[in-house]
C-alpha cells in the first residue's frame, strides 16, 4: 500500500486550500501551465517541481528568484529534498504543509487472510477472518 499525499496552502492565493498529489510529478509555479498555480509576483513563473520517485516525495528548485525553502532552509537551485509528513515549504514567503496519510484499511481485513475453517460438527464450512 502506499501513503496518499496532499499539501495545505498555509498561506496566498490558495490558503487553506487542500491539494492532493495525485500521479508522479507536479510543478508549482504562476504559469497558467503548472500543475499548481500559485498566482503571487514574488513566486517564479516555474518555481519548484516535486516528484515522486522510490516510494517518496522530492522536492526540488527549478532555479527560482527568491528560492524555495524547506523547514527554513533554502534549497540549492535543482537540489532535491526528500519531503516528510509534516514538513513545510515555501516558495518565496508562500508556505505549504507536505502530509502523508496511510489509506484505511479494509473493514474486513485483507482478502488474501481469510481461511476456510472446517468443523466436525458442521455439514458447511465457516469463512473466518484472521484478526
Amino acid at each position: 500500500m502506499f501513503a496518499m499525499a496532499k499539501l495545505v496552502a498555509k498561506n496566498g492565493p490558495l490558503q487553506g486550500r487542500s491539494i492532493p498529489l495525485e500521479g508522479t510529478e507536479w510543478t508549482l509555479g504562476r504559469q497558467p501551465d503548472c500543475s499548481i498555480v500559485v498566482d503571487e509576483l514574488e513566486v517564479s513563473r516555474h518555481h519548484a517541481r516535486i516528484t515522486f520517485r522510490d516510494g517518496g516525495y522530492y522536492l526540488e528548485d527549478l532555479e527560482s528568484s527568491n528560492h524555495t525553502y524547506v523547514d527554513n532552509v533554502a534549497l540549492a537551485p535543482f537540489e532535491q529534498r526528500l519531503l516528510e509528513h509534516g514538513d513545510e515549504f515555501a516558495l518565496s514567503t508562500i508556505y505549504f504543509q507536505f502530509l502523508e496519510e496511510e489509506p484505511a484499511a479494509p473493514a474486513f481485513g485483507d482478502p488474501s487472510e481469510l481461511f476456510v475453517e472446517d468443523s466436525p460438527d458442521s455439514v458447511s464450512s465457516t469463512i473466518s477472518s484472521k484478526l
